[in-house]
């Protein structure tokens, strides 16, 4: 994914996916067989407005949770970002994922925060995260 100039308190990332349509794109986002093929390695997911997702990788004892706050079958789809035991819950991070065609395929555009300064550290390791995960997910077409 390629990060794009933003302020310090948020990441803004896009990606394009060849060979995917929007709506596969889409998919593999909130349906647990389809995102278990490229992050997590087990996922719950309530795919709607007010629904809540939980993202495990058991052999490293990660658990990621939250509730999906915006949902537009491929358009666009936003989450509460927490790590079980991490930032407290009463102010999570957001993900909001936007979804649109590209000449080769599907495109997001990745918007990820609000990280306060003290932040910086696991901002960090949140792009190289995304970076990561989308090549996993681009691979899964190419």
């Amino acid at each position: 994914m390629l990060q794009l100039p933003t302020a310090q308190d948020r990441i803004v990332m896009t990606e394009e996916f060849p060979g995917f349509s929007v709506e596969e794109l889409f998919a593999h986002f909130v349906q647990p067989d389809l995102l278990c093929l490229w992050w997590p390695k087990e996922a719950e997911v309530d795919p709607h407005a007010g629904g809540r997702y939980h993202l495990f990788w058991p052999s490293m004892s990660w658990s990621l949770l939250g509730t999906i706050y915006e949902f537009v079958p491929d358009e666009r789809v936003g989450f509460t970002w927490i790590w079980e035991g991490g930032k407290p819950a009463d102010n999570p991070l957001k993900v909001l994922i936007g979804f649109g065609r590209s000449e080769s395929g599907a495109r997001i555009l990745l918007e990820h925060g609000q990280f306060e300064p003290e932040d910086a550290e696991a901002r960090e390791g949140i792009i190289e995260g995304w970076i990561h995960f989308g090549a996993k997910l681009k691979s899964l077409r190419t």
